[in-house]
């Protein structure tokens, strides 16, 4: 789920997609909570990024999400996620909507479950031996993308979730 737009500030910078790479992602996840204190992660290593036009779009195989439990996961891939028919979440970021520094705010499209929504992402990107480092969130509410809300047992968490993510580009 995830989500995650920033390799376009490379872009803004060095000029060209091509020789950049995803050289870390430090943190990739979405934050779930419910009642009594539920709170639930789940979290990814995996990242893509592809260019086409003046449109970034960074993409994570929503197989790879792991929340730690394996029965969790299964119910959140094959019930709810439906990852067989959509495998993964997309943002697309408007190149030109991005800048560098901190307390940055951008509009993208997200998609998942094949319902798309523009997002607000918030972020940070600053210069390190590296690359460029990038610290990003915005808030997703799963009913406007046409997923129905996880409940087991009787628990049933918010539709309302948190995509937050760090990660290092390098050219």
């Amino acid at each position: 789920m995830t989500r995650t737009l920033f390799v376009a500030l490379v872009v803004l910078t060095t000029g060209s997609l091509a020789d950049l790479r995803i050289a870390k992602v430090s943190e990739l996840q979405f934050n779930a909570t419910g009642p009594a204190g539920l709170k639930i992660t789940g979290q990814t290593a995996k990242l893509e990024v592809s260019e086409a036009g003046d449109e970034l779009t960074l993409r994570v195989p929503l197989d790879t999400v792991d929340t730690g439990i394996s029965l969790r996961n299964a119910h959140m891939k094959e019930k709810y996620l439906e990852t067989g028919k959509f495998p993964f979440a997309e943002l697309k970021v408007p190149r030109a909507s991005l800048k560098e520094g901190a307390g940055q705010k951008t509009t993208a499209a997200f998609t998942v479950h094949g319902q798309t929504r523009d997002v607000t992402v918030a972020y940070d990107v600053a210069k390190t031996a590296d690359g460029l480092e990038v610290k990003a969130s915005f808030d997703l509410n799963i009913n406007a993308h046409g997923i129905t809300v996880p409940s087991y047992l009787g628990v049933t968490v918010k539709p309302d979730m948190k995509v937050v993510t760090t990660f290092v580009v390098a050219p």
